[in-house]
């Protein structure tokens, strides 16, 4: 292994994330259409008014948590093919995504 390699491995374990997910809800009769944003970890979730300044529920999601200080590091949308999962930084159990 080279020394750039071993490095690369030190500063990718050296912190630990934390999931969260967030889905699109459609419109119903009563409701315009809105995003999920949920922390399993923390067992909470919350639900905000679709942006439609932005072009995807993942970017909506992504604006939501930055404004309320999360570290947002990257996302994946393999895992479900019905939500994202939003990776952050933030382990703080006092900073809710309420």
């Amino acid at each position: 292994m080279t020394i750039d390699t071993y490095k690369k491995v030190k500063q990718l374990t050296a912190f630990n994330t934390r999931i969260i997910n967030c889905k699109y809800l459609g419109a119903t009769n009563t409701q315009g259409s809105r995003i999920k944003i949920i922390d399993r970890h923390f067992k909470e979730s919350v639900t905000i008014p679709y942006n439609y300044e932005f072009s995807s529920t993942l970017e909506g999601a992504v604006h939501y948590l930055l404004e309320k200080g999360f570290d947002v590091v990257g996302f994946n949308s393999e895992c479900h093919k019905t939500e994202y999962i939003i990776i952050i930084k933030t382990w703080d159990s006092t900073q809710s995504i309420t």
